[in-house]
């Protein structure tokens, strides 16, 4: 039954059905699905009117049928959002599991290091849970000696486990149980290591391979003249460098191999690895001259992988989608080469209040869609995106002008979906797909500008703007069109806990803060990406522009704002990290659990509440 009515009428038709009864008004909200029914008073019925007693029973039947429609399209919208969040707790946690294991070169000059690792292991989990209470961690170890290293007794490492805590855990006893023992001479079988490393039984997202040594492999091409070595030639049972790491990489999917340099020895060795790797930046060296250091690089490595894997599960996960590739061109194209085409530009209709885009999010109504007011416009899309650093979307520089208008184009950027292999095109660029990221910027956009009447009387603290968002349809194609930002480019913050601490914006991080505090939870504007430019309109005073943000909802909300919107996980892993700032606090937004923090911009001229 309830098949046949979502069959048969349409909104419209519905709510023509229902006033003609007289029983109930019915409000119709298309954003989500969600339909809802409001009783009112049928109205008073004149003495004269006339009465059909055939006409009024199949108009009730119609109604019914209405009705239990109304209630399955409510029904199917509260289990999608479930199933949303459900998703998002999978992908969240698959994204903060973590497998780290440590390469040691077991032999007598390395004693340091394996203390060190005993010592520290406590350490390191609590720096990286610090940041990621809900991530699940492993250690693993393996060592390598020198071919013809004496035989010692004793265990030569263990696979993953996740019993490392205490002295008393399977890691603990483990390296208690390691013995070291010298070498003939002063190169080391590290390719046995590496393959005992491969065969540890890697499981999670985000796969670290921390190797410690002091001594390069043998080979002459990975040590200088002066590394006592009795395999010049290279390795004793030929092996490739190359096949190794390739299996790593590859086979066991590592996501980043890390080296500890403790001298310069290792220097040669660790160049011809990243040239082997076939991708230099899988191989990253840490130059070490304090092995104390080490514990606090294994944090910060970690706490990047599940930042980047947090990223990437907004479009299903690393490594599950391939897109088709373009050729990516910098410059600004010769416009006289680029052939002309008609458009039509579209936008969102601004709320006239905060109150009222609240309402509409809450009643999951859609914004209003009208044409721009100079919707029809000839546009030149360059044939090259001019970046391909965009998870989802690449850009494309564009010349926008008029139709009837004799003013010169403007250059703009349009942005287009990446086009995923294996699925139809047509399906990947929906019309409704461009006009929900178009709702994301406007939603942030009004946001700003209340955000920034709430700082005006905050000496020094610049004015967040985000960009105007349209859709342009042209030919059959659908894009979103905003004004091009010059400037420095810089990611200040993602969808998650990354918070960019080398360009910290204490502004930027309020901002975000106070969108989750003004809305009571409803949602929160993260990810934050643009230019920090002059404001010409205040001498001296900078301005944010940014486009681009990811807005994240309570979990009734949760299938609104596209598939960066990770619901309410998404907003605790925001304020599980963040620390408020001098912003925050004469904003009087309540403090979070990471505290406070005296970064970034200091309000001008008034005394620290």
């Amino acid at each position: 039954m309830a098949g046949r009515g979502r069959a048969r009428y349409s909104p419209s038709n519905m709510q023509m059905v229902l006033a003609s009864i007289g029983e109930e008004e019915v409000t119709l909200s298309r954003g989500l699905g969600k339909m809802q029914i409001t009783s009112t008073p049928p109205p008073a019925k004149s003495a004269a009117a006339p009465s059909s007693s055939s006409m009024s029973s199949r108009t009730k039947l119609e109604y019914e049928r209405m009705k239990e429609q109304l209630r399955y399209l409510e029904q199917e919208r509260a289990a999608s959002s479930k199933a949303r969040v459900l998703q998002i707790k999978e992908v969240l946690q698959r994204a903060q599991e973590v497998d780290i294991a440590f390469l040691l070169d077991a032999t007598n000059s390395m004693k340091k290091s394996f203390q060190m690792v005993k010592n520290e292991i406590n350490g390191m989990a609590a720096g990286i849970s610090l940041s990621y209470p809900q991530c699940k961690l492993r250690f693993a170890l393996t060592v390598y000696r020198d071919y013809d290293s004496p035989k010692v007794g004793g265990l030569d490492g263990c696979n993953f486990t996740s019993n490392y805590k205490g002295p008393n855990s399977t890691f603990s006893n483990t390296l208690s149980q390691i013995q070291l023992s010298w070498g003939v001479d002063d190169a080391e079988d590290v390719f046995t290591g590496l393959e005992n490393a491969a065969k540890l039984d890697w499981q999670a997202m985000n796969r670290l391979l921390v190797h410690i040594g002091d001594a390069p492999c043998h080979g002459s091409q990975f040590h200088d003249d002066t590394v006592p070595d009795d395999y010049p030639k290279g390795d004793k049972y030929g092996r490739s460098i190359q096949a190794i790491l390739r299996k790593l990489r590859e086979t066991c999917r590592i996501t980043r191999y890390f080296f500890c340099h403790i001298n310069k020895q290792t220097l040669k060795m660790i160049q011809e690895f990243r040239k082997a790797a076939g991708r230099g930046d899988w191989v990253e060296e840490w130059q070490i001259n304090d092995l104390s250091k080490v514990p606090d690089k294994v944090i910060a490595a970690s706490r990047a992988a599940i930042t980047e894997s947090i990223s990437l599960v907004q479009h299903g996960g690393a490594g599950q989608h391939i897109f088709a590739k373009e050729k990516v061109d910098h410059r600004i194209p010769d416009w006289n080469r680029v052939r002309f085409q008609e458009g039509t530009e579209f936008v969102h209709r601004q709320c006239s209040s905060l109150d009222q885009l609240l309402k509409t999010i809450q009643e999951a109504r859609p914004l209003d869609l009208m044409k721009t007011a100079v919707s029809d416009v000839h546009v030149q899309i360059a044939l090259s995106p001019f970046s391909e650093e965009g998870n989802l979307r690449y850009p494309y520089y564009a010349l926008v002008a008029g139709r009837d208008s004799d003013k010169p184009g403007r250059v703009e950027v349009v942005k287009r979906f990446k086009t995923e292999l294996g699925k139809s095109p047509t399906s990947q660029h929906t019309k409704q797909r461009y006009v929900q990221q178009m709702e994301v910027q406007t939603v942030a956009r009004q946001l700003a500008q209340e955000f920034n009447k709430s700082t005006s009387r905050l000496p020094g603290v610049p004015k967040v703007k985000f960009t105007e968002v349209c859709l342009l349809e042209t030919e059959g194609k659908f894009y979103t069109k905003e004004k091009l930002l010059k400037g420095e480019w810089t990611r200040f913050s993602n969808n998650g806990e990354y918070v960019n601490k080398v360009n910290y914006a204490a502004t930027l991080q309020a901002f975000s803060h106070w969108t989750y505090y003004i809305t009571s939870g409803l949602l929160m504007v993260t990810d934050l990406q643009g230019v920090k430019v002059r404001d010409p309109s205040v001498p001296g005073q900078h301005v944010f522009r940014l486009c681009d943000p990811a807005i994240h909802t309570n979990d009734a909300n949760v299938m609104r704002f596209s598939n960066t919107n990770f619901g309410e996980d998404g907003c605790k892993l925001f304020l599980q990290s963040h620390q408020c700032n001098d912003v925050c606090r004469h904003l009087r937004l309540p403090t979070g659990r990471a505290g406070n923090t005296d970064d970034g911009t200091l309000v001008q001229g008034i005394k620290k509440s």
